[in-house]
């Protein structure tokens, strides 16, 4: 979870923050996503992996009032360091109105093993945390 500027706020920050992930669903080079799919290249997460990592991102609509849209982007086996599995991302109204970004994360590769996860989960975390202020700033200069 990483929490927006407090002058993202309330409904209208929440609708820039959903905005601002559409245009920017993913970490490396993407494009916008779709009810069908985009397909984005998230590009190197580690040294092995040759520098592309491919998604199919979706956006999935919300009628909750405190969820902007969601994006998945489910990354494509064998085209993928992670193999097989998906992040979701959403930003949420919080009851005193600040708005946070939440990201959710599952996956069958071998790296996310109970044997060797603890190595990788900090890198993970570590990528999306990281992309949470471009995210931020983006949807702060929609306020504009």
């Amino acid at each position: 979870m990483n929490l927006a500027p407090a002058t993202l706020s309330n409904a209208a920050g929440l609708l820039l923050v959903g905005q601002a992930l559409a245009a920017d669903p993913t970490p490396g080079r993407d494009g916008a996503p779709s009810g069908i799919g985009t397909l984005n290249d998230v590009g190197p997460l580690v040294p092995w992996d040759g520098g592309d990592n491919l998604v199919n991102t979706y956006t999935i609509p919300s009628t909750d009032p405190h969820r902007s849209l969601t994006i998945i982007n489910y990354t494509i086996k064998g085209q993928h360091a992670m193999d097989e599995g998906f992040v979701l991302r959403f930003g949420r109204l919080r009851a005193d109105g600040r708005v946070e970004l939440i990201t959710y994360g599952e996956g069958n590769a071998a790296l996310q093993s109970t044997a060797t996860g603890v190595l990788w989960r900090s890198r993970v975390a570590q990528v999306w945390t990281e992309n949470a202020p471009a995210i931020f700033a983006a949807a702060l200069r929609g306020r504009r």
